[in-house]
């Protein structure tokens, strides 16, 4: 059970069960919103900026992922037309899926790297999460980005940043202990992003910045390190075990994550090690 747990959330090889029972996907949504508040503040960028528009636009979630925000974004807003890009195939086939049997006529989704993103001047809006730490040359993959969108277009961007860490330890125990189910393990990832950085990048490509959110200050940081490190824990022990430590996390820890989250949501510091920019194109 717990190897077929890592390779789902490591690896996008979804479950059977999920073809079958496509709601469970929704409730991973779910679970995601709770677990990680960068997708509250992601959330409320995307929503706002959504809004603005009153007849048709188009928007690309370039490294879409499951779907978190591609789908329920897509049913919430009718009158747009979205479209998801990722390099895994799991990831696409569950999201075709998912849209086939709930009958989402306005999203598409198909694999690609962005690094080769075509650039066509039609887009009105892109959401990049999560992704741009994991690209060599973040100036091109902007520079894109700026060609693709409409004079205008709007951009959203969520990157990590900083990567301070306050457990003691805390990445010598994801290194030796659970090396093996870490989800980070092996990625190659940059540590040189910073506001200052992707700021100068994007004036450069065309851009400018309209606003910009820092997260996962003190707070921020144990509550998102507690809750690695339970996952984590939940994929290595015995499957009989995981089901247990899972109800444990949700009843008598993640209240107190939670309580840290809201702190760090609603106070904003200087510093953090997540930083969200939105820009529009010149």
């Amino acid at each position: 059970m717990p190897e077929k747990l890592s390779q789902w959330i490591n690896n996008h090889q979804f479950p059977s069960v999920y073809y079958r029972f496509p709601d469970l996907l929704r409730l991973q949504w779910l679970t995601n919103r709770i677990l990680y508040h960068r997708n509250w503040l992601i959330r409320r960028a995307l929503r706002r900026c959504l809004r603005k528009f009153s007849t048709d636009f188009t928007l690309l979630d370039a490294g879409c992922g499951a779907g978190d925000f591609l789908v329920p974004f897509a049913r919430k807003f009718r009158s747009g037309q979205f479209t998801g890009l990722d390099q895994s195939n799991g990831n696409i086939d569950i999201i075709k899926h998912f849209c086939r049997i709930k009958e989402v006529k306005n999203v598409d989704v198909e694999i690609g790297d962005i690094n080769e993103l075509r650039t066509d001047d039609s887009l009105d809006v892109i959401l990049c999460a999560s992704v741009l730490h994991y690209l060599n040359d973040s100036q091109k993959v902007l520079e894109s980005f700026a060609r693709s969108l409409t004079p205008g277009g709007h951009l959203i961007l969520y990157v990590p940043v900083n990567y301070r860490r306050r457990i003691p330890g805390y990445e010598r125990i994801r290194r030796e202990i659970f090396r093996k189910v870490d989800y980070e393990s092996g990625k190659p990832f940059r540590t040189d992003l910073s506001f200052e950085k992707l700021a100068g990048e994007l004036v450069h490509a065309g851009f400018s910045v309209t606003s910009h959110h820092r997260l996962y200050g003190p707070a921020g940081q144990i509550a998102y390190e507690i809750s690695s490190l339970a996952i984590l824990l939940i994929q290595k022990v015995p499957w009989i075990f995981s089901g247990l430590f899972t109800v444990i996390y949700f009843l008598a820890i993640h209240p107190f994550i939670l309580l840290l989250m809201l702190i760090d949501f609603l106070l904003p510091g200087k510093k953090g090690n997540g930083l969200l920019i939105t820009a529009s194109r010149d």
